[in-house]
């Protein structure tokens, strides 16, 4: 499905460098979603949204622009499509509010000091991996439809790699009652 959010003209009223939020000349913030059951359609349902978000992309605020709210796995530089010019002070600011890094998911603000995850390509139910090499979203994408081992298995050494559910991450999937991601019902959403 395609979700069309009118963000109105009230978030003109504060400058890009008020809040973490730089968007401020957006009218609109766009969700693309969908999920299939069977299996043999990944590929294809994959490549239909990569192509839709890509004909789309030209419209964002300076080709880039991007909602933190709308989680996106696949952005290759997802500190600028999320916060844009505003992400070096909110580095600063992550140094002096949480130093031990609290609040952590593969995608949160580091502090100045602290590594730079780049996560890429995460398809849902998959491993969180911190330090995968720097990915265009193209590669990215083409990484879960390939199954290359790039996003799958590259990590920080020494890091170990943990389920997302584990790690706090959310409800990406239903869960089993083992406290897995559910993989029974072979339904898997992707959040672009």
């Amino acid at each position: 499905h395609v979700l069309w959010d009118h963000i109105g003209k009230q978030t003109e009223r504060q400058p890009a460098d008020a809040t973490a939020f730089p968007w401020r000349k957006g009218e609109y913030v766009l969700s693309l979603k969908t999920s299939w059951t069977d299996e043999t359609k990944e590929k294809e349902m994959i490549e239909h949204v990569q192509t839709l978000r890509d004909k789309l992309k030209g419209f964002a605020i300076d080709k880039k622009a991007a909602y933190v709210n709308f989680i996106d796995n696949t952005l290759g530089n997802w500190w600028e499509a999320y916060y844009g010019a505003n992400y070096p002070r909110l580095r600063t600011l992550k140094q002096t509010y949480d130093p031990n890094n609290s609040f952590e998911f593969h995608q949160s603000i580091r502090g100045p000091s602290q590594e730079h995850p780049v996560v890429h390509a995460r398809p849902p139910g998959e491993y969180a991996m911190p330090g995968v090499a720097n990915l265009t979203d193209t590669e990215s994408f083409n990484d879960v439809l390939e199954n290359n081992a790039r996003t799958r298995q590259a990590r920080l050494s020494g890091t170990p790699q943990e389920p997302v559910d584990r790690r706090g991450y959310g409800e990406l999937q239903g869960r089993d009652g083992e406290g897995g991601f559910a993989r029974s019902s072979r339904r898997r959403i992707l959040d672009l």
